[in-house]
């Protein structure tokens, strides 16, 4: 079994003050799209009380967790799996967690594009993939450049296979969720 890390991918030992998760078949995501909308938000709903401008903070974390839970329902390559989410404030920091099985390709691909968020701009890394007519992976550099989020991912090949449990995890200080 191989681990690739991408990013500051850590186990923080930092206390959590509060904490909501949620398990969804990939396939109820794919049959009623807008799951992962309501997902999000009922994960924002949770979260936001626990910051003192709680809609700005909903429509922060909503925004962010829609997109993680859009990205492992699209690229989950066993729609019979199950896709986790968490969100979670830890000390100064949001943060969104999301889980599910992929294929080696799509692994390969956040890999790159993380690896390409954490060694450079992410307007200029947007404003590339533009021109190029590239569209894979504007929604996570999105969340990069506009929300200042720090994005990471834990990638396990899963033992004789050929899927990756995939874990993206964006972590946004406390104050830009309350600042937008």
């Amino acid at each position: 079994m191989s681990i690739r890390i991408c990013g500051r991918f850590s186990d923080d030992a930092s206390a959590v003050l509060t904490s909501i998760s949620v398990t969804v078949p990939v396939l109820d995501l794919l049959v009623e799209w807008h799951r992962c909308g309501m997902t999000a938000d009922y994960l924002a709903d949770y979260l936001a009380y626990a910051l003192e401008r709680r809609d700005v903070a909903r429509t922060v974390i909503s925004t962010a967790a829609n997109e993680l839970l859009e990205n492992a329902a699209k690229f989950s390559s066993d729609k019979r799996s199950i896709v986790r989410a968490e969100a979670r404030l830890r000390g100064g920091a949001l943060e969104l967690e999301v889980d599910n099985v992929t294929d080696e390709g799509h692994a390969d691909r956040l890999a790159d594009l993380l690896d390409a968020l954490a060694r450079g701009d992410a307007s200029a890394l947007f404003a590339d993939r533009l021109e190029a007519r590239e569209r894979g992976g504007l929604g996570l550099i999105v969340l990069a450049k506009d929300y200042t989020a720090d994005l990471s991912a834990r990638i396990v090949q899963q033992n004789g296979t050929g899927a990756f449990r995939v874990t993206v995890r964006a972590s946004i200080a406390a104050d830009e969720v309350e600042q937008r």
